[in-house]
């Protein structure tokens, strides 16, 4: 069965220059996603026939971590596909560049995997919320839709989050990798 992502308006997730007002509608738009996306994840469960309770429990994470990891995909690059990324950096990292990737299928799951770990971070703790920043330009996430108050301004991206637990879970499955990166970000919420 394919797994329909949702619409990325061009240039959703670039860092090239915009006004602040783009980053203001694509953030609004993006957000406004978040609710339908994590319907369409349970629904989408469901149909494999698997039954998960997405209650924005923290452990509910354990649950969908175990369901999505059966999902994860890799896909081998091809020749061509290879050798133009590996263009793109000097000599000695040729062989640190992998030969693989995450499936296309395995990527749209992962991007509403992560507002299901979005919300279960913000409706289990006050001070988290969805937010953006504009400056400085050479921070990760600048202009992005993340997770903002958390202490010295720091920011999580949620996407990038469930990027690096997929790719660790090609290497080796953990039920728990998702929930314990939450309970670890709790470190860093303001008391």
């Amino acid at each position: 069965m394919e797994y329909i992502m949702m619409e990325i308006p061009s240039g959703m997730f670039t860092n090239e220059k915009i006004t602040k007002k783009e980053v203001r509608q694509r953030f609004e738009y993006y957000v406004s996603q978040s609710n339908s996306r994590i319907d369409y994840l349970h629904s989408y469960i469901k149909d494999t026939g698997t039954n998960i309770e997405l209650d924005y429990s923290p452990e509910s994470l354990i649950d969908l971590w175990r369901w999505y990891e059966d999902q994860i995909e890799v896909v081998k690059k091809t020749e061509e596909e290879w050798n133009d990324e590996i263009s793109q950096y000097p000599n000695w990292m040729k062989d640190w560049i992998p030969r693989e990737d995450l499936s296309m299928k395995t990527m749209k799951i992962s991007l509403d995997v992560s507002f299901y770990f979005a919300e279960v971070m913000i409706r289990n703790n006050n001070k988290i919320e969805w937010g953006y920043f504009t400056s400085p330009k050479n921070r990760i996430g600048v202009n992005m839709p993340v997770l903002l108050g958390f202490v010295n301004g720091v920011d999580l991206d949620p996407r990038r989050i469930v990027d690096v637990c997929t790719r660790k879970s090609t290497r080796g499955k953990d039920e728990c990798r998702l929930f314990n990166i939450y309970n670890t970000w709790l470190e860093y919420i303001p008391t």
